[in-house]
Protein backbone atom coordinates (compact mmCIF):
# COMPACT_ATOMS: atom_id res chain seq x y z
CA UNK A 1 0.00 0.00 0.00
CA UNK A 2 1.50 2.96 -0.91
CA UNK A 3 1.27 6.59 1.46
CA UNK A 4 0.80 10.23 0.15
CA UNK A 5 1.17 12.87 1.92
CA UNK A 6 -0.56 16.34 1.60
CA UNK A 7 0.38 19.40 3.09
CA UNK A 8 -1.82 22.47 2.50
CA UNK A 9 -1.98 25.15 5.45
CA UNK A 10 -5.63 26.04 3.73
CA UNK A 11 -8.20 23.44 5.49
CA UNK A 12 -10.52 23.47 3.16
CA UNK A 13 -7.95 22.59 0.11
CA UNK A 14 -6.78 19.95 2.36
CA UNK A 15 -9.66 18.29 2.78
CA UNK A 16 -10.85 18.29 -0.72
CA UNK A 17 -7.63 16.62 -1.81
CA UNK A 18 -7.49 14.46 0.64
CA UNK A 19 -11.32 12.97 -0.35
CA UNK A 20 -10.29 13.03 -4.04
CA UNK A 21 -7.38 11.03 -3.51
CA UNK A 22 -9.44 8.86 -0.89
CA UNK A 23 -12.13 8.31 -3.40
CA UNK A 24 -10.07 7.34 -6.32
CA UNK A 25 -6.94 5.16 -4.78
CA UNK A 26 -9.50 3.38 -2.14
CA UNK A 27 -7.53 0.68 -0.35
CA UNK A 28 -4.21 0.74 -2.42
CA UNK A 29 -2.95 3.93 -0.47
CA UNK A 30 -2.73 5.80 2.90
CA UNK A 31 -3.88 9.82 2.52
CA UNK A 32 -2.00 11.28 5.34
CA UNK A 33 -2.42 15.60 5.66
CA UNK A 34 -0.65 17.82 7.16
CA UNK A 35 -0.95 21.61 7.94
CA UNK A 36 2.26 22.88 7.34
CA UNK A 37 5.60 21.57 6.42
CA UNK A 38 6.82 20.81 10.00
CA UNK A 39 4.10 18.59 10.32
CA UNK A 40 4.90 17.02 7.46
CA UNK A 41 8.16 16.52 7.56
CA UNK A 42 7.65 15.19 11.34
CA UNK A 43 5.26 12.74 9.20
CA UNK A 44 7.85 12.13 6.27
CA UNK A 45 10.40 11.37 8.90
CA UNK A 46 8.37 8.21 10.85
CA UNK A 47 6.57 6.42 7.78
CA UNK A 48 7.61 5.72 4.70
CA UNK A 49 6.15 8.53 2.20
CA UNK A 50 5.66 7.66 -1.30
CA UNK A 51 4.35 10.95 -2.93
CA UNK A 52 4.09 14.63 -1.18
CA UNK A 53 1.86 16.83 -2.34
CA UNK A 54 2.74 20.23 -1.33
CA UNK A 55 1.70 24.02 -0.90
CA UNK A 56 4.85 26.42 -1.35
CA UNK A 57 3.69 29.26 0.66
CA UNK A 58 2.76 27.85 4.51
CA UNK A 59 3.59 28.75 8.36
CA UNK A 60 6.37 27.63 10.10
CA UNK A 61 7.90 25.83 6.87
CA UNK A 62 7.34 26.03 3.09
CA UNK A 63 7.02 23.80 0.73
CA UNK A 64 10.52 23.94 -0.78
CA UNK A 65 12.31 24.13 2.65
CA UNK A 66 9.94 20.73 3.43
CA UNK A 67 11.08 19.31 0.07
CA UNK A 68 15.25 20.27 0.38
CA UNK A 69 14.85 18.34 4.03
CA UNK A 70 13.16 15.40 3.06
CA UNK A 71 15.66 15.02 0.04
CA UNK A 72 18.41 14.93 2.64
CA UNK A 73 17.27 12.41 4.43
CA UNK A 74 17.89 10.15 1.34
CA UNK A 75 14.53 8.44 1.17
CA UNK A 76 12.91 7.63 -2.18
CA UNK A 77 9.81 9.98 -2.53
CA UNK A 78 8.32 11.97 -5.58
CA UNK A 79 7.38 15.53 -4.85
CA UNK A 80 4.00 17.38 -6.04
CA UNK A 81 4.04 20.99 -5.84
CA UNK A 82 -0.20 22.19 -5.85
CA UNK A 83 0.36 26.00 -5.29
CA UNK A 84 -1.78 29.04 -6.24
CA UNK A 85 1.69 30.93 -7.05
CA UNK A 86 2.29 31.36 -10.58
CA UNK A 87 5.99 32.53 -9.85
CA UNK A 88 9.03 31.60 -11.89
CA UNK A 89 11.20 32.01 -9.52
CA UNK A 90 8.86 29.16 -7.17
CA UNK A 91 8.83 26.94 -10.56
CA UNK A 92 12.37 27.19 -11.13
CA UNK A 93 13.52 26.50 -7.40
CA UNK A 94 11.23 23.41 -7.62
CA UNK A 95 12.65 21.88 -10.98
CA UNK A 96 15.94 22.34 -9.33
CA UNK A 97 14.83 20.56 -6.18
CA UNK A 98 13.21 17.51 -8.33
CA UNK A 99 9.37 18.01 -8.42
CA UNK A 100 8.06 15.75 -10.88
CA UNK A 101 4.90 18.37 -11.06
CA UNK A 102 4.04 22.10 -10.66
CA UNK A 103 0.40 22.34 -10.90
CA UNK A 104 -1.30 26.16 -10.34
CA UNK A 105 -4.64 25.96 -8.22
CA UNK A 106 -7.31 25.47 -8.58
CA UNK A 107 -6.86 22.13 -9.98
CA UNK A 108 -9.25 19.62 -11.42
CA UNK A 109 -9.84 16.47 -9.53
CA UNK A 110 -8.93 14.75 -12.55
CA UNK A 111 -5.48 16.47 -13.41
CA UNK A 112 -4.84 15.88 -9.70
CA UNK A 113 -5.43 12.21 -9.41
CA UNK A 114 -3.65 11.70 -13.01
CA UNK A 115 -0.69 13.21 -12.24
CA UNK A 116 -0.87 11.70 -8.57
CA UNK A 117 -0.91 8.41 -9.86
CA UNK A 118 2.08 9.10 -12.66
CA UNK A 119 3.97 10.00 -9.43
CA UNK A 120 2.89 6.41 -8.00
CA UNK A 121 4.03 4.35 -10.81
CA UNK A 122 7.48 6.60 -10.85
CA UNK A 123 8.31 5.57 -7.59
CA UNK A 124 6.93 2.03 -8.05
CA UNK A 125 8.99 1.52 -11.20
CA UNK A 126 12.34 3.04 -8.99
CA UNK A 127 12.32 0.83 -5.61
CA UNK A 128 12.04 -1.98 -8.47
CA UNK A 129 14.82 -0.78 -9.89
CA UNK A 130 16.38 -0.37 -6.96
CA UNK A 131 16.64 -3.65 -5.53
CA UNK A 132 18.19 -4.70 -8.65
CA UNK A 133 20.52 -1.81 -8.29
CA UNK A 134 23.40 -3.36 -5.85
CA UNK A 135 23.99 -5.99 -8.38
CA UNK A 136 23.84 -3.99 -11.61
CA UNK A 137 26.67 -1.35 -9.83
CA UNK A 138 28.88 -4.44 -8.78
CA UNK A 139 28.61 -5.35 -12.69
CA UNK A 140 29.49 -2.86 -14.10
CA UNK A 141 32.80 -2.18 -11.58
CA UNK A 142 33.97 -5.29 -11.89
CA UNK A 143 33.71 -5.03 -15.70
CA UNK A 144 35.38 -1.70 -15.97
CA UNK A 145 37.96 -2.44 -12.95
CA UNK A 146 38.91 -5.74 -14.93
CA UNK A 147 39.39 -4.29 -18.20
CA UNK A 148 36.20 -5.88 -20.02
CA UNK A 149 35.04 -2.49 -20.73
CA UNK A 150 37.60 -0.27 -21.68
CA UNK A 151 34.95 3.32 -21.73
CA UNK A 152 35.80 5.85 -19.06
CA UNK A 153 32.09 6.32 -19.47
CA UNK A 154 31.09 3.67 -18.23
CA UNK A 155 32.31 4.22 -14.73
CA UNK A 156 30.90 7.66 -14.94
CA UNK A 157 27.43 6.82 -13.24
CA UNK A 158 29.55 6.67 -9.82
CA UNK A 159 32.21 9.37 -10.16
CA UNK A 160 31.17 13.02 -10.16
CA UNK A 161 33.82 13.48 -12.97
CA UNK A 162 36.06 11.64 -14.84
CA UNK A 163 38.68 13.65 -15.80
CA UNK A 164 41.90 14.03 -13.90
CA UNK A 165 44.20 11.82 -11.69
CA UNK A 166 42.92 8.67 -9.39
CA UNK A 167 44.32 5.97 -7.15
CA UNK A 168 43.22 2.75 -5.66
CA UNK A 169 43.63 2.07 -1.85
CA UNK A 170 43.24 -1.52 -1.07
CA UNK A 171 42.32 -2.62 2.67
CA UNK A 172 42.74 -6.26 2.51
CA UNK A 173 40.48 -8.93 4.38
CA UNK A 174 37.32 -6.68 5.99
CA UNK A 175 35.20 -9.13 4.92
CA UNK A 176 31.81 -8.76 2.79
CA UNK A 177 30.24 -5.29 3.87
CA UNK A 178 27.14 -3.80 2.29
CA UNK A 179 28.32 -1.22 -0.02
CA UNK A 180 25.33 0.41 -2.48
CA UNK A 181 26.30 3.94 -2.76
CA UNK A 182 29.24 6.26 -2.99
CA UNK A 183 29.82 7.80 0.71
CA UNK A 184 32.16 10.50 -0.54
CA UNK A 185 32.65 12.87 -3.51
CA UNK A 186 34.57 11.56 -6.47
CA UNK A 187 35.46 7.82 -4.97
CA UNK A 188 34.08 4.38 -5.67
CA UNK A 189 33.58 1.98 -3.20
CA UNK A 190 34.01 -1.33 -4.89
CA UNK A 191 34.43 -5.67 -2.69
CA UNK A 192 36.09 -8.57 -3.93
CA UNK A 193 37.05 -11.17 -2.13
CA UNK A 194 36.72 -9.80 1.04
CA UNK A 195 38.57 -6.68 -0.01
CA UNK A 196 37.61 -3.13 0.11
CA UNK A 197 38.88 -1.19 -3.34
CA UNK A 198 38.27 2.54 -3.06
CA UNK A 199 39.06 4.51 -6.50
CA UNK A 200 39.34 8.07 -5.43
CA UNK A 201 39.97 11.03 -7.35
CA UNK A 202 42.75 13.19 -6.26
CA UNK A 203 46.10 15.19 -6.62
CA UNK A 204 49.17 13.61 -8.04
CA UNK A 205 51.23 15.19 -4.84
CA UNK A 206 50.21 13.00 -2.21
CA UNK A 207 51.77 12.31 0.84
CA UNK A 208 52.05 9.18 3.25
CA UNK A 209 50.14 11.91 5.77
CA UNK A 210 47.25 12.87 3.54
CA UNK A 211 46.80 8.93 3.30
CA UNK A 212 46.74 8.57 6.71
CA UNK A 213 44.11 11.36 7.00
CA UNK A 214 42.09 9.85 4.28
CA UNK A 215 41.83 6.44 6.00
CA UNK A 216 41.03 8.00 9.30
CA UNK A 217 38.13 9.57 7.58
CA UNK A 218 36.82 6.18 6.15
CA UNK A 219 36.97 4.68 9.42
CA UNK A 220 34.86 7.46 10.91
CA UNK A 221 32.17 7.00 8.02
CA UNK A 222 32.13 3.70 7.50
CA UNK A 223 32.82 2.24 10.78
CA UNK A 224 35.65 0.05 9.90
CA UNK A 225 39.02 0.25 11.57
CA UNK A 226 41.29 0.42 8.47
CA UNK A 227 44.15 2.44 10.65
CA UNK A 228 44.74 -1.27 12.08
CA UNK A 229 45.30 -2.88 8.63
CA UNK A 230 48.02 -2.50 6.12
CA UNK A 231 46.99 -0.25 3.39
CA UNK A 232 48.11 -0.94 -0.61
CA UNK A 233 48.27 2.38 -2.70
CA UNK A 234 48.45 2.36 -6.14
CA UNK A 235 50.21 5.02 -8.73
CA UNK A 236 48.55 7.71 -10.13
CA UNK A 237 46.98 7.27 -13.22
CA UNK A 238 44.14 8.34 -15.32
CA UNK A 239 40.79 7.01 -15.62
CA UNK A 240 41.13 5.08 -18.59
CA UNK A 241 44.22 3.76 -17.01
CA UNK A 242 42.01 2.29 -14.33
CA UNK A 243 42.17 -1.94 -15.14
CA UNK A 244 46.20 -1.24 -14.79
CA UNK A 245 45.68 -0.08 -11.48
CA UNK A 246 43.44 -2.70 -10.56
CA UNK A 247 46.04 -5.56 -10.92
CA UNK A 248 48.83 -3.85 -9.33
CA UNK A 249 46.98 -3.40 -6.28
CA UNK A 250 45.67 -6.82 -6.61
CA UNK A 251 48.82 -8.14 -7.63
CA UNK A 252 50.23 -6.77 -4.08
CA UNK A 253 47.73 -8.69 -1.76
CA UNK A 254 49.00 -11.89 -1.64
CA UNK A 255 52.14 -10.50 -0.47
CA UNK A 256 50.46 -8.16 2.18
CA UNK A 257 51.17 -10.79 5.15
CA UNK A 258 54.82 -9.54 4.69
CA UNK A 259 53.95 -6.01 6.37
CA UNK A 260 52.17 -4.65 9.34
CA UNK A 261 49.55 -3.15 10.37
CA UNK A 262 49.02 0.66 9.88
CA UNK A 263 51.74 -0.04 7.31
CA UNK A 264 51.51 1.79 3.80
CA UNK A 265 52.41 -0.21 1.20
CA UNK A 266 53.18 2.13 -2.38
CA UNK A 267 52.27 -0.91 -4.88
CA UNK A 268 54.34 1.40 -7.67
CA UNK A 269 57.60 0.41 -5.53
CA UNK A 270 56.79 -3.30 -4.58
CA UNK A 271 58.43 -5.65 -7.50
CA UNK A 272 56.20 -8.89 -7.43
CA UNK A 273 58.56 -10.69 -9.78
CA UNK A 274 60.69 -12.74 -6.94
CA UNK A 275 56.97 -13.96 -5.55
CA UNK A 276 57.89 -17.77 -4.67
CA UNK A 277 54.20 -19.36 -3.91
CA UNK A 278 54.39 -22.85 -2.08
CA UNK A 279 58.12 -23.04 -2.34
CA UNK A 280 59.20 -23.08 1.67
CA UNK A 281 62.76 -25.57 0.70
CA UNK A 282 62.84 -28.12 2.83
CA UNK A 283 66.44 -28.34 3.49
CA UNK A 284 65.60 -24.58 5.14
CA UNK A 285 63.15 -26.89 7.13
CA UNK A 286 65.88 -28.86 8.01
CA UNK A 287 68.75 -26.57 8.77
CA UNK A 288 66.27 -24.43 11.25
CA UNK A 289 65.58 -28.20 12.85
CA UNK A 290 69.12 -28.57 13.85
CA UNK A 291 69.62 -25.76 15.29
CA UNK A 292 66.93 -26.81 18.14
CA UNK A 293 69.16 -28.59 20.17
CA UNK A 294 71.68 -25.63 19.99
CA UNK A 295 72.39 -21.99 21.89
CA UNK A 296 69.39 -19.74 22.42
CA UNK A 297 71.87 -17.05 19.96
CA UNK A 298 71.96 -19.53 17.48
CA UNK A 299 68.42 -20.36 17.27
CA UNK A 300 67.40 -16.86 17.22
CA UNK A 301 69.35 -16.12 14.25
CA UNK A 302 68.95 -18.88 12.32
CA UNK A 303 64.94 -18.18 12.72
CA UNK A 304 65.68 -14.54 11.53
CA UNK A 305 67.77 -15.50 9.01
CA UNK A 306 65.26 -18.32 7.24
CA UNK A 307 62.23 -15.60 7.73
CA UNK A 308 64.40 -12.51 6.06
CA UNK A 309 64.99 -15.36 2.96
CA UNK A 310 61.21 -15.84 3.17
CA UNK A 311 60.63 -11.96 3.11
CA UNK A 312 63.14 -10.96 0.35
CA UNK A 313 61.35 -13.60 -1.92
CA UNK A 314 57.60 -13.13 -0.77
CA UNK A 315 57.32 -16.82 -0.25
CA UNK A 316 53.54 -18.01 -0.10
CA UNK A 317 52.55 -17.34 3.65
CA UNK A 318 50.22 -20.22 3.70
CA UNK A 319 53.68 -22.44 2.76
CA UNK A 320 55.13 -20.31 6.09
CA UNK A 321 52.29 -21.04 8.37
CA UNK A 322 53.19 -24.60 7.77
CA UNK A 323 56.67 -24.78 8.67
CA UNK A 324 55.88 -22.66 12.00
CA UNK A 325 53.40 -25.30 12.84
CA UNK A 326 55.77 -28.28 12.33
CA UNK A 327 58.21 -26.08 14.33
CA UNK A 328 56.30 -25.63 17.18
CA UNK A 329 55.50 -29.38 17.56
CA UNK A 330 59.38 -30.37 17.40
CA UNK A 331 59.97 -27.81 19.89
CA UNK A 332 57.35 -28.24 22.40
CA UNK A 333 57.08 -32.21 21.40
CA UNK A 334 53.55 -32.40 21.54
CA UNK A 335 50.62 -31.08 19.93
CA UNK A 336 49.73 -27.87 21.71
CA UNK A 337 45.90 -26.61 20.33
CA UNK A 338 46.02 -22.98 21.88
CA UNK A 339 49.81 -22.70 19.82
CA UNK A 340 48.62 -23.91 16.91
CA UNK A 341 45.20 -22.08 16.69
CA UNK A 342 47.47 -18.67 17.46
CA UNK A 343 49.89 -20.08 14.46
CA UNK A 344 47.01 -19.90 12.25
CA UNK A 345 45.13 -17.16 13.46
CA UNK A 346 48.32 -15.13 12.56
CA UNK A 347 47.53 -12.66 9.99
CA UNK A 348 51.47 -11.30 9.31
CA UNK A 349 54.90 -12.74 8.97
CA UNK A 350 55.86 -10.93 11.88
CA UNK A 351 53.50 -12.62 14.07
CA UNK A 352 54.79 -15.63 13.12
CA UNK A 353 57.94 -14.88 13.49
CA UNK A 354 57.21 -13.59 17.17
CA UNK A 355 55.10 -16.94 17.85
CA UNK A 356 58.32 -19.02 16.89
CA UNK A 357 60.96 -16.38 19.39
CA UNK A 358 58.07 -16.85 22.22
CA UNK A 359 57.79 -20.55 22.03
CA UNK A 360 61.58 -21.02 22.01
CA UNK A 361 61.84 -18.74 24.99
CA UNK A 362 59.32 -20.64 26.59
CA UNK A 363 60.32 -24.08 25.80
CA UNK A 364 64.28 -23.37 26.13
CA UNK A 365 65.97 -21.56 28.97
CA UNK A 366 68.36 -18.50 27.89
CA UNK A 367 71.50 -19.68 27.19
CA UNK A 368 71.29 -23.34 28.49
CA UNK A 369 69.72 -25.31 25.35
CA UNK A 370 67.85 -27.85 27.71
CA UNK A 371 64.53 -28.64 27.09
CA UNK A 372 61.57 -27.23 29.06
CA UNK A 373 59.36 -30.24 29.57
CA UNK A 374 62.93 -32.23 31.12
CA UNK A 375 62.45 -29.88 34.51
CA UNK A 376 61.09 -30.66 37.69
CA UNK A 377 57.64 -29.24 38.83
CA UNK A 378 59.37 -26.63 41.00
CA UNK A 379 61.99 -25.35 38.38
CA UNK A 380 59.27 -25.27 35.61
CA UNK A 381 57.13 -23.11 38.62
CA UNK A 382 60.27 -20.55 38.76
CA UNK A 383 60.15 -20.33 35.31
CA UNK A 384 56.57 -19.74 34.33
CA UNK A 385 55.89 -17.76 37.11
CA UNK A 386 59.19 -15.36 36.55
CA UNK A 387 58.37 -15.47 32.96
CA UNK A 388 54.65 -13.93 33.82
CA UNK A 389 56.00 -11.48 36.45
CA UNK A 390 59.36 -10.03 34.09
CA UNK A 391 58.14 -6.60 34.72
CA UNK A 392 57.95 -6.87 38.53
CA UNK A 393 61.34 -4.72 39.59
CA UNK A 394 61.59 -6.67 43.15
CA UNK A 395 61.18 -10.62 41.64
CA UNK A 396 63.64 -12.76 43.39
CA UNK A 397 64.03 -16.32 44.47
CA UNK A 398 62.78 -15.29 47.37
CA UNK A 399 60.07 -13.86 46.31
CA UNK A 400 59.40 -17.10 43.98
CA UNK A 401 59.50 -19.32 46.19
CA UNK A 402 56.68 -17.62 48.90
CA UNK A 403 54.42 -17.04 45.94
CA UNK A 404 54.94 -19.83 44.09
CA UNK A 405 56.51 -23.03 44.39
CA UNK A 406 56.05 -22.86 48.01
CA UNK A 407 60.05 -24.31 49.04
CA UNK A 408 62.46 -23.20 50.69
CA UNK A 409 64.04 -20.41 48.56
CA UNK A 410 67.84 -21.60 49.60
CA UNK A 411 66.99 -25.28 48.64
CA UNK A 412 64.89 -23.92 45.33
CA UNK A 413 67.96 -22.13 44.29
CA UNK A 414 70.29 -24.98 44.55
CA UNK A 415 68.06 -27.29 42.63
CA UNK A 416 67.34 -24.78 40.23
CA UNK A 417 71.22 -24.68 39.94
CA UNK A 418 71.51 -28.33 39.49
CA UNK A 419 68.86 -28.79 37.06
CA UNK A 420 70.01 -25.76 34.76
CA UNK A 421 73.16 -24.72 35.73
CA UNK A 422 72.74 -21.38 36.46
CA UNK A 423 72.03 -19.49 39.05
CA UNK A 424 68.72 -18.20 39.40
CA UNK A 425 69.76 -14.52 39.61
CA UNK A 426 72.16 -15.10 36.52
CA UNK A 427 69.07 -16.33 34.72
CA UNK A 428 66.94 -13.40 35.55
CA UNK A 429 69.37 -11.24 34.18
CA UNK A 430 69.82 -13.21 30.97
CA UNK A 431 65.68 -13.73 30.78
CA UNK A 432 65.62 -9.52 31.13
CA UNK A 433 67.80 -9.16 28.28
CA UNK A 434 66.27 -11.43 25.89
CA UNK A 435 63.08 -10.08 26.39
CA UNK A 436 64.92 -6.38 25.93
CA UNK A 437 66.44 -7.28 22.82
CA UNK A 438 62.91 -8.87 21.13
CA UNK A 439 60.80 -5.83 22.15
CA UNK A 440 64.25 -3.71 20.97
CA UNK A 441 63.84 -5.23 17.69
CA UNK A 442 59.86 -6.33 17.36
CA UNK A 443 58.16 -2.72 18.54
CA UNK A 444 58.63 1.02 18.23
CA UNK A 445 58.47 1.64 22.08
CA UNK A 446 60.77 3.76 23.43
CA UNK A 447 64.13 2.22 25.35
CA UNK A 448 63.12 4.12 28.71
CA UNK A 449 59.16 2.20 28.28
CA UNK A 450 61.55 -1.38 27.01
CA UNK A 451 63.12 -1.05 30.68
CA UNK A 452 60.16 -0.40 32.77
CA UNK A 453 58.63 -3.72 30.38
CA UNK A 454 61.52 -5.78 31.55
CA UNK A 455 61.51 -5.14 35.14
CA UNK A 456 63.99 -2.05 35.22
CA UNK A 457 61.57 0.50 36.33
CA UNK A 458 63.13 3.61 37.80
CA UNK A 459 66.72 2.29 36.68
CA UNK A 460 66.76 3.13 32.99
CA UNK A 461 70.92 4.35 33.38
CA UNK A 462 71.51 1.14 35.12
CA UNK A 463 69.32 -0.67 32.72
CA UNK A 464 71.36 0.97 29.73
CA UNK A 465 74.79 -0.09 31.54
CA UNK A 466 73.84 -4.26 32.19
CA UNK A 467 72.68 -4.46 28.77
CA UNK A 468 76.12 -2.85 27.06
CA UNK A 469 78.08 -4.92 29.41
CA UNK A 470 76.02 -8.52 28.32
CA UNK A 471 75.69 -7.23 24.49
CA UNK A 472 78.65 -5.31 24.39
CA UNK A 473 76.55 -2.52 22.59
CA UNK A 474 73.92 -0.10 24.09
CA UNK A 475 70.12 -0.61 23.70
CA UNK A 476 69.81 1.89 20.73
CA UNK A 477 73.16 0.61 18.80
CA UNK A 478 71.39 -2.93 19.23
CA UNK A 479 68.17 -1.81 17.52
CA UNK A 480 69.86 0.00 15.01
CA UNK A 481 72.65 -2.74 13.77
CA UNK A 482 70.20 -5.44 13.45
CA UNK A 483 66.59 -3.92 12.60
CA UNK A 484 65.41 -5.05 9.29
CA UNK A 485 64.45 -1.18 8.79
CA UNK A 486 62.29 1.27 9.83
CA UNK A 487 58.45 0.78 9.54
CA UNK A 488 57.29 1.22 6.76
CA UNK A 489 54.60 3.66 7.02
CA UNK A 490 57.75 5.56 8.34
CA UNK A 491 60.00 5.35 5.34
CA UNK A 492 58.06 5.61 2.24
CA UNK A 493 58.73 8.20 0.24
CA UNK A 494 56.06 11.16 -0.69
CA UNK A 495 54.21 9.66 -3.78
CA UNK A 496 54.14 11.33 -6.27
Amino acid sequence: MYKILVADDERTIREGIVKTLQDDFKDTATILAAANGKEAFELFCKSEIDVIITDIVMPEMGGLELLNRCQAQKKICAFLILTSYDDFHYAQEAIRTGVCEYILKPCSPEELIRVTKQAVLHISRQKKVDIFLPRIRIQMLHDFFHGLTADPQFISPFLKTVEGVFRFYVFCNIGDIPVQKNLFEDSVLYIESGNLYLFIKQSTMFTSSDICSQMEKYENSLGIPFTALPVIVSSPDVLKNASALFTQVSDIIPLRWYFKDRDIIDAGTVHTATYQKNQIIEQDILKLLSQLQKTDEEYHDTVSHLFKICASGFYDFHSVQDLCLRTVVLLTESRNQELEKSVRDADCVDKLYYILQSVFDREVICQDGIRYQHYSIPVKRVIDYTRTHINDTDISLHKVSSDAVFFNSDYLGKLFKKETGLKFSDWLVMLRMQNAKTLLLKTDYPISQIAIETGFAGKYPYFCKLFRKISGETPGEYRKNRSAGTPVRNRIEPIR
